[in-house]
């Protein structure tokens, strides 16, 4: 016997609520460093933010569907109510799709920076591809999946018609698929990426966080998976669906979180939190020694664009690196007294005027330190 009165909207709402404030704080957060603190804003953080607004329209979805009863026994609503739920629970579903695309897309692209042998480049831009086409198939058939389409939630449209449950739960596997296998793809490929680098516990926690974020993903769509696999009737799929629909939202809100925190170093740099400050070489100027990248074979894998380009906003930099094992570039020697006093301009006087003081003992803290921060981390491959 179904008890009419059981509610499950709580779980629902709380969730939205909470997911949606902390990815609004991320996101914003993200958005100030790489757009005002570094002036470094990319791809990546385009399509970051454009997860967010999806992420934020399908938590709108999720607040109406609760006011007209999502989260109730669907034979406890009016027929009106009913038929209101169902169409923002299939709305939500349907962002849900996009909105793990443009999550994924943003990682992919994130990564391709640090991709600097043609193996990885390659991987990542086929793994992209594939994202996608597939996400946009399945989003299409998640909203074509009725003719007409309102028939999708509003069952006494006379004529209409609707693919099976079995269909649609088998929809459901096919997109889970895809999430599980490019979430292992992104959480593991850093490995190999950057496992010879030398890098700081910041930066090595930075890179745990972001392997973590993957295999979490991961977990997350199997336990969605399970609460879809369990729902073969849609005669109360407004009540036996909430499990479901909060992994619904926990899955893209986290990985919008974690993500997202994961690029405001230079802020807590800037802020002079303990463990985020650079060792002073992180503040050096660029110079021959540092100023152009190189890759294997001396080129980039991408083609005529510079490595420097493709990867001046990777979160491994310079001042990530041991201090032990690379310690800065050379100084140069100060131009002779005769010409400081004025003598005959050579090019040591260029370019000893590029050398700019660091403050002694890192008293103060001026936007230089912020942009050293950013500075890049490369490796010498020749």
């Amino acid at each position: 016997m179904v008890n009419l009165a059981e509610d499950s909207s709580s779980a629902l709402l709380g969730t939205a609520t909470a997911l949606l404030a902390l990815t609004c704080a991320s996101v914003a957060l993200r958005t100030y460093v790489r757009a005002s603190l570094t002036r470094n804003f990319q791809v990546d953080d385009w399509l970051m933010l454009v997860a967010q607004a999806i992420f934020t329209i399908s938590c709108t979805f999720i607040f109406l569907g609760i006011r007209a009863g999502l989260g109730k026994h669907n034979a406890a609503l009016s027929q009106p109510d009913e038929i209101e739920a169902l169409k923002f629970q299939a709305l939500a579903t349907a962002t849900y799709i996009l909105n793990m695309m443009f999550i994924k897309l943003s990682y992919a692209i994130f990564l391709l920076r640090l991709a600097v042998e043609r193996r990885y480049y390659w991987t990542l831009w086929v793994s992209i591809v594939v994202v996608a086409l597939w996400s946009t198939v399945l989003f299409f058939w998640d909203i074509f999946e009725c003719l007409p389409v309102p028939a999708q939630w509003d069952h006494t449209i006379p004529g209409a018609r609707c693919v099976s449950t079995e269909q649609v739960v088998a929809a459901a596997y096919s997109l889970s698929v895809m999430t599980i296998v490019t979430d292992w793809l992104y959480a593991l490929l850093p490995i190999p990426m950057i496992y010879h680098v030398k890098m700081t516990k910041q930066a090595k926690a930075t890179v745990i966080v972001l392997l973590g974020l993957g295999i979490f993903a991961s977990v997350a769509t199997l336990v969605r998976l399970k609460y879809l696999s369990d729902l073969n009737e849609k005669s109360d799929i407004l009540f036996a669906g909430t499990p479901a629909m909060v992994w619904t939202l926990i899955e893209p809100g986290v990985a919008i979180i974690a993500s997202s925190l994961v690029t405001i170093r230079p802020l807590l740099h800037a802020m002079r939190v303990k463990g985020f400050l650079s060792p002073d070489n992180s503040t050096a100027p660029l110079s021959a020694t540092n100023r152009a990248p190189r890759t294997i074979g001396g080129g980039t894998p991408g083609g005529p664009r510079r490595a420097r380009d493709r990867d001046r906003d990777t979160d491994i930099r310079l001042s990530d690196m041991d201090p032990r094992e690379y310690p800065g570039p050379p100084q140069r020697p100060p131009p002779p007294k005769s010409e400081r006093d004025g003598g005959a301009s050579t090019s040591n006087d260029s370019e000893a005027s590029l050398q700019m003081p660091v403050p002694a003992g890192g008293a103060g803290h001026s936007r230089r330190d912020v942009e050293g921060d950013e500075l890049p981390l490369t490796r010498n491959r020749g």
